[in-house]
């Protein structure tokens, strides 16, 4: 890897229900170092803002160049310029303020202050995949991803689809066919993401 791609480097964490995966990249997608750490969300909010931050911590130490800010992809509805997430529903959050805890973490044990931002996991995939991926030369598309849980990114050359709009079928009724932002992954009406999504 030459000195250029090293000057421009970003951590992308993907917090998931039950691992949490970071890794440095550099801006043409490619992975410097990475970490892996189990999310622990019975825990609680806090402990896992914690753990995020102990892996962005280790990488920030160990980064061979200057880092530029830090993306998560999440669980459930982001606001993106409040970095506020809701209904998490494989996390077990109702409403945690990702982006102002994890930067609380951060300033706590660096003298960094870096950018953070967040962004719904599924959306972020799809934009990972328009990027760097089978989906740059698509465009329109939507990515499905099934795992801990249930969501969609739509991307309408060259727009995501937002959080909290009906881009994420997170809920999708499998008779209705319309998106419902309101159930849980506990609940047994037929949704799609309990029929098909993972226990973990």
């Amino acid at each position: 890897m030459g000195d250029t791609a090293l000057k421009h480097l970003a951590i992308g964490i993907d917090l998931g229900a039950t691992k949490i995966a970071a890794a440095l990249v550099d801006r043409q997608g490619v992975v410097v170092e990475n970490r892996r750490s189990a999310t622990g969300a019975r825990d609680g909010p806090a402990d896992v803002v914690e753990r995020i931050a102990d892996i962005a911590c280790d990488l920030l130490n160990g980064s061979p160049a200057p880092v530029t800010g830090i993306g998560i992809g999440t669980p459930g509805y982001v606001d993106p310029v409040s970095g506020i997430v809701t209904n998490a529903v494989n996390l077990g959050w109702d409403t945690v303020g990702l982006v102002d805890e994890l930067r609380r973490c951060l300033s706590s044990r660096t003298n960094k202050h870096l950018p953070i931002w967040a962004e719904n996991d599924a959306n972020v995939m799809a934009l990972g995949e328009y990027h760097y991926g089978s989906a740059q030369h698509c465009g329109n598309f939507v990515h499905v991803c099934i795992g801990s849980g249930l969501g969609s990114g739509i991307i309408v050359d060259p727009i995501a689809g937002g959080s909290g709009d009906d881009s994420q079928c997170i809920h999708q009724r499998n008779t209705g066919g319309k998106c419902d932002g309101q159930g849980t992954a506990k609940a047994r009406d037929g949704r799609l993401f309990q029929n098909t999504a993972d226990n973990g």
